[in-house]
C-alpha cells in the first residue's frame, strides 16, 4: 500500500506564491502543503495580477485557487502589529510582516518567503521556521511526486523569471531540493 503524503501547512507571502507559479507548480504544491494566507498577501496578489507578464500570471494562478478554496486566507487580529513590524524591520514589507503574525496566532510552523533580503529579519522575529518557496519543490520530489530532474526544471524556471540566477537564493534553492 502506498504511503500516504502528510500535507504540511504553511504561511506563504507574496513572493513565495509568485516563484511557485512562475515555476509552474503552485497547484501541483497543494498535494504536499496547505497554503494559508492573510489579506494583505491576497490585496499584494491583487496589485501584481494587473500585469500582463508572468508575475501577473502567476499572482492569477493564485486568486483562482484562492477562489476554487484550495488556497485558504485568513484575517489576523491586529493590523497595527503589522505596521510596528514594519516599521522597526526596514527590510519586511506588510504581506511578510502579516504572514508572521499569521503564523503565530494560527500556530503554523513554517512561513514560505522569497524575499531574500527580508529573510534575516523575519527570523529575528519569530520562531517560526522561515524557508524558500523551494520547501515545497524539495517535499514533491520528497515524497516521489516528482523526479529530481522536473524539481530542477521548475527551479530552473523560477530562477530566470525571479531574476535569481547567479545569486545566493539559487544556491541555497538548490542546496536545499537536493541539486548540486
Amino acid at each position: 500500500m502506498p504511503k500516504k503524503t502528510v500535507l504540511r501547512k504553511v504561511i506563504a507571502d507574496t513572493s513565495s506564491l509568485i516563484s511557485l507559479g512562475t515555476g509552474r507548480i503552485l497547484e501541483e504544491s497543494l498535494t504536499v502543503i496547505e497554503i494559508f494566507l492573510p489579506e494583505e498577501v491576497k490585496s499584494e496578489l491583487e496589485s501584481v495580477a494587473i500585469f500582463e507578464d508572468v508575475h501577473g500570471q502567476a499572482a492569477n494562478e493564485a486568486l483562482c485557487l484562492i477562489g476554487a478554496g484550495k488556497i485558504h486566507v485568513l484575517s489576523i487580529a491586529s493590523a497595527t502589529e503589522v505596521d510596528t513590524i514594519c516599521h522597526q524591520n526596514r527590510r519586511i514589507d506588510r504581506g511578510e510582516a502579516a504572514a508572521i503574525l499569521l503564523a503565530e496566532q494560527e500556530r503554523i510552523d513554517i512561513i514560505l518567503s522569497d524575499d531574500f533580503k527580508a529573510l534575516s529579519q523575519m527570523a529575528r522575529i519569530t520562531d517560526k521556521r522561515i524557508y524558500l518557496s523551494v520547501y515545497a519543490l524539495s517535499r514533491l520530489v520528497e515524497e516521489n511526486l516528482i523526479a529530481l530532474k522536473d524539481a530542477e526544471i521548475s527551479l530552473n524556471t523560477i530562477a530566470a523569471h525571479r531574476n535569481w540566477i547567479g545569486r545566493s537564493i539559487f544556491d541555497l534553492a538548490k542546496k536545499l531540493i537536493g541539486i548540486s
